[in-house]
């Protein structure tokens, strides 16, 4: 899926919906219409978004963490979506999870081994000498982006997705949640 930055130029809508002939989440035109071109008919799960500068959308797997869905998705299709202020989770309908940028605390992309050397640490602690007899599999092909956050109980929470953006997405979150807090800042 290449960046998808919507509406530059144009006044950009306020809505956004579910296309089910594009089969995903979409702006919705001043007519209700499917910013594609798609009827009013054709758009569900019709919300306002928190921020309607949407940048970047990308397809992810989502691994678990976030306290609102703590459990792996499967092969459900998920698509990661940032924009200047947000950095959301969505399924085929709905937005499952936003994050605040300005909650993130950390930021990093790891490989399933880098992951697995960490919990095989833990399995050790937790198990002692067995640990080692324990299988793992290492690939470290597989990229997983890592983002931390204060949730709303003000815990850190980690959220953890494969995709083979993963480096592009953390570098538009980094930089994303650098001008929001320079911006902050400055408003001061």
């Amino acid at each position: 899926m290449n960046e998808n930055k919507i509406g530059e130029g144009n006044k950009m809508p306020k809505k956004a919906g579910f296309c089910k002939h594009c089969n995903t989440f979409v702006w919705i035109t001043e007519n209700g219409d499917c910013e594609h071109g798609h009827n009013a008919n054709s758009i569900t799960e019709i919300h306002i978004p928190s921020n309607s500068d949407f940048t970047l959308r990308i397809p992810t797997n989502y691994a678990g963490g976030h306290p609102e869905a703590p459990n792996q998705l499967g092969s459900e299709f998920t698509e990661l979506i940032l924009d200047s202020s947000i950095l959301a989770l969505q399924d085929a309908h709905n937005i499952l999870f936003e994050i605040p940028l300005k909650d993130i605390t950390d930021v990093r992309v790891e490989t399933q081994g880098q992951i697995e050397s960490r919990v095989t640490l833990s399995r050790m602690l937790a198990v002692g000498i067995f640990a080692f007899g324990m299988k793992k599999r290492e690939d470290n092909r597989i990229w997983f982006l890592l983002v931390s956050f204060k949730n709303k109980l003000g815990e850190t929470s980690t959220v953890i997705f494969q995709s083979y953006r993963s480096q592009e997405m953390a570098n538009h979150i980094t930089a994303n949640r650098y001008k929001l807090l320079t911006e902050t800042a400055k408003s001061r």
